[in-house]
């Protein structure tokens, strides 16, 4: 594997937005998810009982798959909105780090007789947004494979690993 040359991986560091544009609609846009918050549910429950409170039906998702939803109150008004993963063990959601407050709130005041638990994930789970015409080639020269991603799919992968 040969690294891709600097010019290839250059970044627009400028608050300006025509220069970032440009990289979404041109080439590759980066950018750090450093404003998400995460919250994982875990618990025999966790599906049923989650899938009672969103917009979109959860029960249906494989693992790594994931779909936006609305977080509804119990009188069905939109407290919060959330992209839902499914992983093995648990579910994922991914909302603005604001957000995470109200919704751990909100979501462990529904946490009556059933089996789950929620724990604020944050500071397990980081990212990078990485878009535009370019993105999947320029993942693949690095190593990254990501020709079979779906739309709202979540690949983990080691980062820094010794």
């Amino acid at each position: 594997m040969t690294p891709p040359a600097q010019s290839e991986i250059a970044t627009a560091l400028t608050s300006s937005a025509a220069p970032q544009l440009a990289a979404l609609l041109q080439g590759t846009g980066i950018s750090q998810l450093d404003q998400t918050g995460w919250i994982r549910v875990t618990g025999e429950d966790r599906v049923r009982w989650l899938n009672g409170m969103v917009t979109n039906t959860i029960q249906d998702l494989k693992d790594r798959e994931g779909n936006y939803n609305f977080l509804l109150s119990v009188q069905g008004r939109i407290q919060g909105d959330a992209t839902i993963f499914a992983e093995p063990d648990s579910l994922l959601i991914e909302m603005a780090a604001s957000q995470l407050p109200g919704l751990m709130t909100l979501l462990d005041r529904f946490i009556i007789m059933d089996d789950v638990e929620l724990a604020d994930a944050t500071g397990s789970q980081s990212g990078l947004l990485v878009a535009g015409p370019k993105a999947v080639s320029l993942l693949t020269q690095i190593g990254i494979n990501v020709e079979d991603l779906e739309v709202l799919q979540k690949q983990t992968m080691p980062w820094n690993a010794s």
